[in-house]
């Protein structure tokens, strides 16, 4: 719904730009400049169908011809408005309408655009591919002694339907894993796009991932295989059954809403997963009263769960206290501002509260990996893939901070 109302706002925002185009130059050059912007997205639909004729690929170029078209207008809708506002205000103290836009704010609009368009061209030929690794150091007195100082790296939403077999980036990602040398590895869903063969191009470098402590993953809404609906009941079940073959294939262990205790220097770390739990359209299958079935009163708990929702609704004031939930899912809808870790804006952000980043409510973290992969949008802009490197540390005061 988010991407919908944006798409929404961008096709608006060009109507008020055509109108403060044709004042600031002339009704022939306006119409001229988006006749061959309507040309230009034309045959950028044209030549992508001509790779693949579908109608994923046919939505997919029409999206990503808008936001073109977006950065292309929305500057200049805000230059519109604030000639608009500057033309009132010389009304109201003149009594007469200025003969002609402001030059400067004109020329200074068309910059910004030019500006929106080559980030955009960088996000797809470089920002989807420029892996970076977060740390985040998750602070608590609930920490046992012998976890301090435990290491574990998040990866999430590879989609790896995604990428062709024979991608130069994607094994960079996989090298960048494998240096940090975590005690864990943990994949919190979407390794998949519709299709659990998306898996086999990869599973060498699946398996070469190593972590004394073990490698585990859950499951998000993609893996379900629930998208390619030229799919039988019958067939999507096998595709499960596939994609939990892969996994074994390639050492994780996937949670279905069960756990797993960590032994580290005579104390433990319970490590919980659940299959996806979102809201519609997304399913809602995770069990947290089964994954957390067993574990002792006041132990240390660290629960996999794709959608961050979850963590929202249900675990942020569940009976049990979870220290930690590590999800994914949102990938900062691929679209973000980020001058630092609390001066981020991204429009998913009125869809989900907590997108990317750690967060804190009643006592509880959570940590949202932005993904590794990209789906539908071939592109990052502003929000490059993150590998996290989390990082337990015992601090002082009481077990409740």
């Amino acid at each position: 719904m988010v991407i919908y109302i944006t798409l929404t706002i961008a096709l608006l925002s060009g109507i008020y730009a055509y109108r403060y185009l044709r004042r600031a130059t002339s009704p022939r050059t306006a119409l001229r400049i988006y006749a061959a912007m309507g040309v230009a997205a034309l045959l950028y639909v044209g030549i992508s169908l001509s790779g693949e004729l579908s109608l994923y690929t046919a939505a997919r170029a029409v999206a990503i011809a808008v936001l073109f078209y977006a950065c292309a207008t929305l500057p200049l809708c805000i230059g519109a408005v604030i000639d608009d506002l500057y033309r009132l205000f010389r009304r109201a103290t003149t009594g007469a309408w200025p003969s002609a836009p402001l030059k400067g704010l004109f020329l200074f609009s068309c910059l910004l655009a030019l500006a929106g368009i080559a980030t955009v061209v960088e996000g797809i030929l470089r920002g989807k591919t420029d892996y970076r690794v977060e740390d985040f150091a998750m602070e608590s007195a609930r920490v046992p002694e012998g976890l301090d100082g435990l290491r574990i790296v998040q990866i999430s939403d590879l989609h790896l339907g995604s990428f062709r077999p024979d991608d130069r980036h994607l094994p960079r990602a996989f090298e960048m894993i494998a240096g940090l040398q975590g005690d864990l590895i943990v994949l919190t869903g979407d390794i998949l796009n519709d299709n659990s063969a998306d898996m086999l191009p990869w599973m060498d470098y699946l398996s070469a991932l190593h972590a004394p402590e073990g490698k585990y993953a859950v499951i998000g809404n993609h893996d379900y295989c629930e998208y390619d609906h030229s799919l039988t009941p019958a067939q999507r079940e096998a595709q499960m059954d596939s994609l939990h073959s892969y996994y074994r294939r390639a050492g994780f262990q996937v949670l279905d809403n069960a756990h797993v205790p960590i032994v580290r220097g005579g104390d433990t770390l319970y490590l919980a997963g659940v299959e996806n739990w979102g809201t519609g359209p997304f399913p809602a299958r995770g069990d947290l009263g089964k994954a957390l079935e067993g574990i002792p009163e006041d132990a240390f708990i660290v629960l996999l769960s794709h959608d961050p929702t979850h963590f929202e609704r249900i675990v942020s004031r569940y009976p049990t206290f979870v220290d930690l939930t590590l999800s994914g899912h949102t990938h900062a809808m691929q679209l973000a501002f980020r001058l630092s870790e609390n001066r981020q804006w991204s429009p998913i952000q009125y869809r989900y509260p907590y997108w990317a980043g750690p967060y804190r409510e009643n006592g509880r973290q959570l940590y949202v990996n932005r993904g590794i992969g990209y789906h539908f949008f071939p592109a990052r802009v502003g929000m490059r893939p993150e590998i996290t490197c989390i990082t337990l540390h015992r601090s002082e005061g009481s077990p409740e901070n």
